[in-house]
């Protein structure tokens, strides 16, 4: 498991936005947050899709690809 140090906002902030980390929103700050520790900030949209797709479609969808809708 990997041991990152306590993250900071001021100071990454103030590098990359050229501000203080208490006038960031909410959105920037877990932007900055995930650059930081060089984490995705965006989810793949076809596994959430996948998850929620049942057997059914996704064989309609195999076909489809096969022999065309």
């Amino acid at each position: 498991m990997s041991h990152l140090p306590p993250f900071d906002y001021l100071t990454s902030s103030a590098r990359w936005f050229g501000t203080e980390g208490a006038k960031l929103n909410q959105t920037a700050r877990r932007v900055l947050e995930h650059a930081t520790r060089r984490v995705a900030v965006t989810q793949d949209i076809n596994e959430r899709i996948d998850a929620k797709t049942t057997y059914g479609q996704r064989l309609a969808d195999k076909v489809a690809a096969f022999g065309g809708s």
